[in-house]
């Protein structure tokens, strides 16, 4: 077993890390060489590429907080040191400006990858898949991935906040590589680390562009994943999977939805796993507050619920095992020697 502080194997380094006491996510140490002279930090134009790859587009004030959330700069500053890179990778051909769903204004406008910064970085990162390399993303992949950033800088900001989670964000081929299947293929997965427990979670993010069925569909991947035991190799315990979306109400819908699917398609040990909330939520109150939405009930907890923990360090919202049969449960207890 892994030291309590270790972080999980990955085919890349995380998005993001947060560790314990961290008052900003530390960014990863250069790895490519670009072989041109650059007049930018070449640590941040690496990163960009990075973050572009990872989440397949983002906005400039996005790019803003995840290169420089450490940085003792003015926010004039920031934009202009923001500016530069996304300027360099301009330059290079490696970025392009998408225009992102919204008002018709530069707050609307993203950056992501041209087909030969997907190139380069795939030459770079043998996990990348072949699928992301494309001349220009649709309106609704530009969509889905602001949303999916803004989820990624929720869990980041209330990680620092808190000062005692530690965390790892990792995009979506990363979780593919780790769980070993395609039955299910999440937007991320995040672990998260607190007072001795751990979590973790598959993300989706919810724009709410398509019909109940689509997300039943989706939930009966994720049970189909689950009943194929591929996963417990590298995981040993199912993990939560938390959905924002677009509104209180249609978090409590999905939530239903999620419930209702999972029991029909034999996935009961794990139904209470699905959890929604709202993207407005999530900001009101941080993804560690009382706000994940449960069952038909629509009833509120939280990703780390003393309350709810059983023996073993399980959540006692899910069934005891039989004997001789694991749990299912995404709440782990970290036992004194670091072994889970």
């Amino acid at each position: 077993m892994k030291p309590s502080g270790a972080p999980p194997t990955a085919v890349t380094k995380p998005l993001l890390r947060v560790t314990q006491g961290s008052s900003s996510d530390g960014p990863e140490h250069a790895s490519f060489d670009l072989n041109t002279p650059s007049r930018v930090s070449s640590l941040r134009v690496e990163r960009t590429l990075r973050l572009l790859a990872g989440f397949g587009a983002l906005r400039r004030d996005q790019l803003e907080s995840f290169l420089l959330s450490d940085a003792t700069l003015t926010s004039g500053s920031r934009r202009v040191v923001t500016h530069r890179t996304l300027g360099e990778l301009r330059e290079r051909g490696l970025i392009q400006e998408v225009a992102l769903p919204g008002r018709p204004s530069r707050a609307s406008r993203g950056y992501a990858l041209t087909e030969a910064g997907h190139r380069l970085y795939a030459a770079r990162d043998a996990a990348y898949p072949r699928r992301r390399i494309r001349p220009a993303p649709s309106v609704v992949l530009l969509d889905h991935a602001a949303a999916l950033a803004e989820i990624a800088i929720a869990f980041r900001d209330a990680a620092l906040a808190a000062r005692d989670i530690a965390l790892l964000w990792e995009c979506d081929w990363e979780a593919v590589a780790r769980i070993g299947s395609t039955a299910a293929i999440p937007d991320a997965f995040v672990t998260l680390e607190r007072g001795g427990w751990l979590a973790r979670a598959f993300v989706e993010a919810d724009r709410s562009t398509e019909w109940y069925s689509a997300f039943g569909n989706k939930v009966r991947r994720y049970v189909e994943l689950y009943r194929a035991d591929a996963w417990r190799a590298a995981l040993a315990t199912w993990p939560l999977v938390l959905t924002v979306t677009t509104s209180d109400a249609h978090a409590r819908s999905l939530a239903r939805v999620a419930e209702r699917v999972a029991r029909a398609e034999g996935g009961t040990r794990i139904a209470r796993a699905f959890r929604c909330t709202s993207l407005g939520e999530l900001h009101r109150r941080g993804p560690f507050g009382t706000i994940w939405r449960v069952g038909a009930s629509g009833e509120a907890t939280a990703i780390f619920d003393p309350k709810s923990a059983g023996r073993l360090g399980t959540l006692a919202s899910a069934p005891l095992p039989a004997e001789g049969e694991r749990q299912c449960a995404p709440l782990q207890l970290i036992q004194p020697n670091g072994s889970r």
